[in-house]
């Protein structure tokens, strides 16, 4: 529904409005990376009809001026991700790699148990890594290169 839209769009603007107050703002472009770009994970699915991703593209957008913005998903096909603005990544050690900001967005199964801990090393210093879906298996991380894990509902939004 448009009310449904609308609040989801709300919320995309005030979680990002949030996190550009944790992230370093460099010269260089951000990379920020969405993984899950189907509109659900569970179960999986390659659809993108009615997916929030074009949301957080959206936000990002309008919030960050300088970044590059990289989409991953295993189910949903290189074209897909394409059509909605993003750039394509293959592999999901790629989508880590010298990152600003990884978003998880969906509840693929596959980021479910990932090793945010080995992933951390690879980030750029003061990266975030944000989960919409929040997950228990990522309480008491020790991350490397001061990256730090959030997960929706652990901080106020407007």
């Amino acid at each position: 529904s448009l009310l449904a839209r609308k609040s989801n769009k709300k919320m995309f603007d005030d979680v990002f409005s949030y996190l550009k107050t944790l992230i370093k703002i460099k010269k260089t472009k951000l990379k920020i990376v969405v993984l899950g770009i189907a509109f659900k994970g569970y179960p999986s699915t390659n659809d993108i009809r009615g997916t929030t991703a074009k949301y957080i593209k959206e936000s990002i957008s309008k919030i960050f001026k300088n970044f590059i913005i990289y989409g991953y998903d295993d189910y949903v096909h290189k074209k897909d991700i394409l059509s909605l603005g993003f750039k394509h990544l293959n592999k999901l050690d790629d989508c880590f790699k010298n990152s600003d900001l990884v978003i998880i967005h969906n509840n693929n199964k596959n980021f479910k148990d990932l090793n945010i801990e080995k992933f951390s090393n690879v980030m750029k210093k003061n990266s975030i890594i944000y989960n919409f879906w929040g997950n228990d298996n990522y309480k008491n991380l020790v991350l490397k290169n001061n990256v730090k894990y959030i997960s929706f509902g652990s901080h106020k939004v407007k």
